[in-house]
Formats: structure tokens, sequence, C-alpha cells
């Protein structure tokens, strides 16, 4: 997929992963709004940014930007499992779809 598919792409997709992270299941459309506004012109730059380290890199380094969706399970880790079971379990699921969008756009 060219760069200017990809991008606006995963920029949707992260904002729905940061969404759930940042509303849980339950509020998604209060976390959506917030996050849009927050980090929508960050976000823009951070996948281009992404996008363009990966194209330099080579193809193997999809797999080492693909592990940034791994950060909410070691941040899960990281606390021990404390907490709402069903928020951490969204929150892994989000990041793990990130992952899993950003295999499938490459």
């Amino acid at each position: 997929m060219s760069s200017a598919g990809r991008i606006p792409l995963m920029v949707v997709v992260s904002l729905l992963a940061l969404a759930f992270c940042a509303g849980g299941a339950s509020d998604v459309l209060v976390g959506l709004i917030w996050v849009t506004f927050i980090c929508s012109l960050p976000l823009i730059g951070l996948i281009g940014w992404l996008d363009s380290v990966e194209k330099r890199s080579g193809p193997n380094a999809r797999y080492a930007i693909a592990s940034i969706g791994l950060i909410p399970l070691l941040l899960i880790i990281y606390a021990g499992g404390r907490g709402n079971g069903e928020y951490m379990g969204v929150i892994v699921l989000a990041g793990m779809g990130w992952s899993a969008a950003w295999f499938a756009t490459s």
C-alpha cells in the first residue's frame, strides 16, 4: 500500500485504538472526541515518520514498529494485572488491532 493510503488509514485505526484506551468499551464516543481533538495532528506526524522509517530501514522494520501495539499489554504486566478486567481486555485488543493493521497495510 502506498503512503497516501496507509497514513490516513493508520491514523483512523490509531484514533480508534486510543479512544478505546481513553474511554474503555463503555465510553468510546467520549474517548474518540477527546482523542481526536488532542492527538490528530501529532498522530499524522508520528504515523508518517514511522512509515518513512520502515521504507528506509527495509521490510524487517515492520516487526519492530508493530511491536508498539504491545505497549498496553506491557503496562498491564507492569501493574500486576490489577484493575478492571474488561478495560484491560479492551486496551490489549486495541493494541493488538493496531499491530495487525500495521502489518496489513505494509
